[in-house]
């Protein structure tokens, strides 16, 4: 997710200038859209579960 990446470093580097609004509104919208199963975890070789109490889920739909 390279792409993704270099979009968030632009927007990072706008925070707190006047370009910040704009420039989010103008990167965000050409970012690729993925989720982070997709994106990131499909492809990680090594990961790890911590198993702990958040009090908040995401089961990404009703059929998961």
């Amino acid at each position: 997710m390279p792409k993704l990446y270099r979009g968030l470093l632009e927007i990072q580097k706008a925070l707190g200038t006047s370009k910040e609004e704009r420039t989010i509104e103008k990167v965000y919208r050409k970012l690729d859209k993925a989720s982070i199963d997709y994106g990131i975890m499909e492809k990680a070789r090594n990961t790890l579960v911590v198993k702990a109490d958040y009090l908040w889920d995401d089961v990404g739909n009703w059929q998961a």
